[in-house]
C-alpha cells in the first residue's frame, strides 16, 4: 500500500508540473504577441512624425507661385542641400546646414493661388554629406502649402532664391573689366556697358551681335580716313559702292575720329585706340628718341615731363596720368595720318600745325640694321614719304601709347 500510494503521488506531481509548463508557454506567447503589436504601433508613430536626416518644419506658397520650405538638418554632421523638388518643379541650391541649423528654401513655379487656397506637393530633398555622398530624402507624405503672401528675412534664406532679390551668403559681387574670368557666385544686376564703356555698337563689326548690341563698325580699325571714291581720271569723286571701280578704300574706311584731352596735349585715335603726344618731341638720333619716349610722363597739369637723358617726374606738376609712352612703329605712324586731306598737316591729323618734318619710328630696316624707318611729311608737295636712314641722324620724336 505504501509503495502504491507513493507511486500515485509522484504521478500526480508530474501531471501538475506539465500543466504549469504549458501555462507558462501560453503566457509567453501572449506577451510576445503583445510586444510585436506594440512595435508596429511604435513604427507607425515614427512614420507619422517623420524626421530622419532632413525635416520640413514650415511650408507656404505665395500668389506668384513661389513655394517656401523651412528645412532643418537633424544629422549630427553638416550637409549641403543641392536640390529641392516639389512635384514637377525643382530648384538647385548650394546651402550648408549644420546640425539643428534651419534655412528657408524658395522654389519658383508657374502655379497661381489665391488667399485661402491649399496646395499639396511631394517633397524630395537632395543633399551631399560631409563625405561627398549624394542622398535623397523623399518625404513620406504630401506636404500641405497654405497660400499666403509671406514676408521673408533674406538672412534666413538659402543662397539661391528666385524673385527674392540678393540673398547670396557673403553678399553679391560686381563684374569688372580687369579680368576675363568670371568667378562663381552671385552678382548684382549690371548693365555691361557700364562695366566696359567700350561696349558700344561702333566698336562691334557690322552684322555681329554681342550681348544684345548690333555692330555698326565697317572699318578695319586702321582706317586711312578716306571716305570718298574715285575713277581713273583726276576728277571729283564718284559714288562709293559701284561696280566700275569697286571695293576702294572709301568703300570701307571711316573718317578719322580723334578725341583731344589735357588741353589738347594728347589725341586719342578712336579707331585704333592709340593715344598720341600732340606736341613735338625731341629732335635727336634714333637711340635718344627711343629713350625720350620711354622717359616721358604726362602730368595732370597738362604738361609732359622727361627727356632722353632723364626720367620724367610729376613732382610739382600734379599727379601722374600716363607713363607708358613709346616710339611708334612704322605702321602706327602711318595710321595717324589722315589721307582724306590735301595736306597731311590739316586737322584732325596728329601733325596739324607742323610742316616739313621727319619723324623716327621704332622699326629697324631688316636689310641694314644700322638704319631705321622714318616718316616724312611735306607741306610743299602735300606728300607723305616712308624711307630709312642711319640711326645716327637726328629726327623728331612722336610718342604714342596704347590706350
Amino acid at each position: 500500500m505504501f509503495l502504491t500510494r507513493a507511486q500515485g503521488t509522484v504521478e500526480y506531481l508530474v501531471i501538475i508540473g506539465v500543466i504549469i509548463v504549458l501555462s507558462l508557454v501560453a503566457v509567453g506567447f501572449v506577451l510576445t504577441a503583445g510586444d510585436q503589436v506594440g512595435s508596429v504601433n511604435s513604427s507607425s508613430s515614427k512614420i507619422s512624425s517623420w524626421t530622419n536626416a532632413i525635416s520640413v518644419t514650415e511650408a507656404a506658397v505665395n500668389s506668384d507661385g513661389n513655394y517656401y520650405l523651412k528645412i532643418i538638418n537633424n544629422n549630427p554632421d553638416f550637409v549641403t542641400v543641392s536640390n529641392v523638388s516639389l512635384g514637377d518643379v525643382n530648384q538647385n541650391f548650394s546651402q550648408d546646414l549644420f546640425f539643428a541649423d534651419a534655412k528657408g528654401f524658395v522654389i519658383e513655379s508657374s502655379d497661381v493661388c489665391g488667399s485661402g487656397d491649399i496646395a499639396t506637393k511631394d517633397v524630395i530633398v537632395t543633399y551631399i554629406t560631409k563625405d561627398g555622398l549624394t542622398k535623397k530624402e523623399v518625404y513620406p507624405a504630401k506636404v500641405t502649402f497654405d497660400c499666403t503672401n509671406y514676408n521673408l528675412a533674406q538672412a534666413n534664406l538659402a543662397n539661391v532664391c528666385p524673385s527674392c532679390g540678393d540673398v547670396c551668403s557673403g553678399g553679391s559681387q560686381s563684374l569688372v573689366d580687369s579680368s576675363t574670368t568670371v568667378a562663381a557666385g552671385c552678382y548684382t544686376e549690371t548693365a555691361l556697358e557700364t562695366v566696359d564703356t567700350d561696349l558700344v555698337s561702333a566698336n562691334i563689326k557690322s552684322g555681329t551681335s554681342l550681348f544684345g548690341l548690333t555692330g555698326t563698325f565697317n572699318g578695319s580699325g586702321w582706317t586711312s580716313g578716306m571716305t570718298a571714291c574715285y575713277n581713273s581720271s583726276d576728277t571729283s569723286g564718284i559714288s562709293c559702292g559701284g561696280t566700275d571701280f569697286p571695293n576702294q578704300d572709301g568703300d570701307y574706311s571711316s573718317a578719322k575720329n580723334f578725341t583731344y584731352s589735357y588741353n589738347s596735349m594728347v589725341g586719342l585715335d578712336n579707331e585704333t585706340g592709340l593715344m598720341w603726344q600732340k606736341a613735338l618731341g625731341e629732335n635727336a638720333n634714333w637711340q635718344n628718341v627711343l629713350k625720350y619716349c620711354y622717359n616721358l610722363v604726362l602730368c595732370d597739369d597738362n604738361t609732359f615731363q622727361g627727356s632722353s637723358g632723364a626720367a620724367g617726374s610729376c613732382t610739382g606738376h600734379g599727379t601722374l596720368v600716363y607713363d607708358d609712352w613709346r616710339l611708334p612703329n612704322i605702321m602706327e605712324s602711318m595710321s595717324s595720318v589722315d589721307f582724306s586731306q590735301s595736306n597731311p598737316f590739316s586737322s584732325p591729323s596728329m601733325f596739324s600745325g607742323y610742316s616739313n618734318l621727319y619723324f623716327w619710328t621704332s622699326t629697324t630696316n631688316f636689310s641694314s640694321s644700322a638704319r631705321a624707318y622714318y616718316l616724312f611729311l611735306s607741306s610743299a608737295s602735300a606728300n607723305i614719304s616712308i624711307a630709312y636712314d642711319n640711326k645716327s641722324t637726328s629726327y623728331r620724336a612722336h610718342c604714342v601709347r596704347t590706350n
